[in-house]
């Protein structure tokens, strides 16, 4: 299972924080073009 909402990248730690909204988007976009998120059994749910 894979909790996501693209919602969740508009979320901001703060300028020190090493997780910036933009690097949730570009996981999301990578991992889709791997095939991950098509893998067999992966369930994808909004939080």
């Amino acid at each position: 299972m894979l909790a996501w909402d693209p919602a969740m990248a508009s979320y901001d730690f703060g300028p020190q924080h090493p997780l910036h909204p933009v690097r949730l988007g570009l996981t999301m976009d990578l991992a889709a073009s791997l095939g991950v998120l098509d893998a067999p059994g992966l369930r994808i749910t909004i939080p």
